[in-house]
């Protein structure tokens, strides 16, 4: 009797790890038709904006193709959103055009990477590149499973079909 551990032993928490040290947005995968668009700030992206839930407004701005910021301001305006208080934001429009000029899958996970830069009166995150799941793609055969790179122009092909069904 001297080995029994009286109680019910407790589970120990298993503390979140985060993916990436670098500031990083994340575009949710659109499961199904009418799913809502979301982006989600980690950590690193966070403190770089200095973000706080529910009260911080922040803006993209587009600058030519592939051209993407991220800016706070301390005004609510027309081209702003509030962040909300999980450190995230739903936009339809936002969504689909850095989709579309990112020639991105929204039907898989991306993962949008950003390099701090501060000017003389404002911090903003500056695009760099972006990382999803279908880096490569499984064909599969009879015999056995290769792996094929995903081309961009058919990528970009299925979005733009898919964009014209949604209007």
């Amino acid at each position: 009797m001297e080995d029994v551990k009286w109680g019910v032993p407790s589970q120990a928490k298993v503390k979140k790890v985060e993916k990436y040290d670098t500031p990083v947005v994340t575009m949710a995968a659109l499961s199904k038709k009418g799913a809502n668009r979301k982006l989600s700030f980690n950590k690193a992206a966070r403190e770089a904006l200095n973000l706080v839930g529910g009260e911080t407004n922040i803006a993209f701005g587009f600058n030519g193709e592939n051209s993407i910021c991220i800016s706070t301001f301390k005004k609510p305006d027309a081209y702003t959103f509030v962040i909300n208080k999980g450190f995230g934001l739903r936009d339809k429009r936002t969504f689909e055009y850095i989709s579309k000029i990112l020639e991105l899958d929204s039907k898989l996970e991306n993962e949008l990477h950003f390099h701090k830069e501060e000017s003389e009166d404002q911090v903003y995150l500056n695009y760099v590149s972006y990382t999803n799941a279908d880096n490569v793609t499984v064909e599969e055969s009879d015999e056995d499973v290769t792996l094929a790179p995903v081309k961009k122009k058919e990528k970009a092909k299925e979005l733009t079909e898919d964009l014209d069904s949604q209007w």
